[in-house]
């Protein structure tokens, strides 16, 4: 199996380009997270 050997750092430039879909983004030490919208059942649990 082949590992990747370097992963792109991303910047904040590059984090704020993002399109706002209702996905969370965030950086930690360059690398990029991305948790999904809640769904509107989740939603609808939580009120």
């Amino acid at each position: 199996m082949h590992m990747a050997t370097r992963t792109k750092r991303w910047t904040l430039e590059e984090l704020h380009s993002l399109p706002d879909d209702g996905n969370k983004y965030e950086l930690v030490d360059g690398e990029l997270f991305v948790t999904p919208a809640p769904t509107p059942r989740h939603e609808t649990i939580l009120g």
